[in-house]
């Protein structure tokens, strides 16, 4: 009867044949369906990235307006009422 460190090393051994065994018989299709998976994976990746910056840009063009038209009502309310008037017209 084998001692459980004897028993370790057979164990280790018969997954060390296994593997071997599927590498050796089936490596190529495994390899493939690998590549296949990432290029899928890559590609699904790509998609969240457009999905990102299509939120980003419509959230930096909401803050761009909203920063531009809080700049306008600041600088129309601190222009002396006859200035007011006038930059209204020319800044439109």
């Amino acid at each position: 009867m084998p001692s459980d460190g004897e028993g370790t090393v057979i164990r280790f051994m018969a997954g060390l044949l296994a593997g071997g065994a599927m590498v050796w018989f089936w490596g190529d299709r495994l390899g493939g369906l690998a590549r296949n998976a990432s290029s899928q994976v890559r590609k699904r990746v790509a998609r969240g990235l457009d999905s990102v910056q299509m939120t980003a840009e419509g959230a930096f063009d909401s803050a761009k307006e909203q920063v531009r038209t809080g700049l306008q009502a600041g600088r129309e309310y601190v222009q002396p009422d006859d200035a007011r008037s006038t930059s209204a017209t020319y800044h439109r």
